[in-house]
């Protein structure tokens, strides 16, 4: 697993315990804006992850990937507008 802040939470969908990595990984530049990309991963399952992306100057998350291994990994993208 990746290294970290490890807890554990929910998993709603089967309503059981799930531990998660949380990583920060340093600043991405989108079109001029500075943000912080977090990672969150599965303990167990590198494949089942989500990718945040926090404006540096506002502290508002704009966009999030999320990989859903259940649905042949398809990958959700939100993006806030």
């Amino acid at each position: 697993p990746a290294s970290g802040f490890t807890a554990t939470t929910v998993d709603f969908s089967t309503m059981k315990a799930k531990t998660i990595v949380i990583t920060n990984d340093g600043d991405d530049t989108v079109d001029g804006v500075v943000y912080t990309k977090i990672s969150v991963t599965d303990y167990y399952n590198d494949a089942d992850k989500c990718e945040i992306w926090v404006n540096k100057t506002t502290g508002v998350v704009t966009k999030m990937e999320q990989v859903v291994p259940a649905m042949n990994n398809a990958v959700v993208t939100t993006t806030r507008k």
